[in-house]
């Protein structure tokens, strides 16, 4: 058994985990899915916009395994292997 130094330690540790939001461990991964799917899911569950033609990407499966700061450059090496290129919009701030 624990003592009650220790078991109060774990409680709150288990309580702060519980808080943190969820985009704190949010992963992208996907195991050679369609690239349709792999962008129209992150557009969906983040705050990237992606405009594609879907001539060039309907037979394309891509692999992507990252947290919410490495995504685009996942994104963007993924794409890269399959001899596409990912080009932020004017802005610079969306890709």
């Amino acid at each position: 058994m624990l003592t009650g130094k220790y078991s109060s330690a774990i409680i709150l540790l288990i309580f702060i985990l519980f808080l943190l939001p969820s985009t704190a461990f949010s992963q992208f991964i996907y195991e050679d899915e369609p690239a349709i799917f792999v962008l129209t899911d992150i557009q969906e569950k983040s705050g990237y916009r992606f405009l594609y033609r879907e001539s060039l990407l309907a037979d394309l499966s891509i692999t992507i395994d990252a947290d919410r700061n490495s995504l685009i450059d996942e994104v963007r090496k993924s794409l890269r292997k399959k001899q596409l290129r990912l080009i932020p919009d004017a802005t610079g701030d969306r890709f």
